[in-house]
């Protein structure tokens, strides 16, 4: 997994965890973690918590169409 992850680095990607999903760019791989940016917020996620990872196509419409569903925020 940790070949293939480090593929991706700059690639935007949705993780699912135990905790819920995170959609981002991919910024870092290491071998107990990655480090995933969600809205300007970088997100440790281990290795051991991961379910599943698959590639996001369009970064910016899944960003957009993230912060809507949160409702209004401002």
């Amino acid at each position: 997994m940790y070949q293939a992850m480090h593929s991706m680095i700059g690639r935007w990607i949705t993780v699912e965890t135990a905790r819920g999903s995170v959609r981002g760019r991919l910024y870092s791989v290491l071998p107990d973690h990655i480090v995933v940016d969600s809205g300007g917020s970088p997100f440790l996620i281990r290795t051991q918590q991961i379910i599943w990872v698959v590639p996001t196509p369009d970064g910016k419409r899944r960003r957009a169409h993230q912060s809507s569903s949160r409702g209004n925020e401002d």
